[in-house]
């Protein structure tokens, strides 16, 4: 398996709502994960900070990638922001060379 490109997505958690918060991003992955080309997608909590969960792709093409960010599954996300759960969302992207 080569990966050829890697997403990654921190989701900060407002104070109390961390653990709440992990069953809509454990659904949000889990849709990405069966509907989307990627090779792996998971979810883990920050070791920095508990109240950041990461969520992680890899993927076999930089297209492949880039397809997926206009996935129905990441506006879900993004709406977290106003369910008052959420303080703040990065995403970041690399290419492996």
């Amino acid at each position: 398996m080569f990966i050829a490109a890697i997403n990654t997505i921190q989701v900060q958690a407002i104070t109390y709502h961390s653990d709440a918060l992990i069953g809509q991003l454990a659904g949000i992955v889990e849709t990405l994960r069966e509907t989307s080309e990627c090779l792996a997608y998971r979810i883990t909590r920050s070791d920095a900070d508990p109240l950041t969960w990461v969520i992680t792709g890899h993927w076999q093409s930089q297209a492949a990638m880039k397809a997926h960010f206009q996935h129905p599954a990441l506006t879900e996300l993004m709406g977290l922001l106003q369910c008052n759960v959420v303080r703040g969302i990065q995403l970041d992207s690399f290419v492996v060379r």
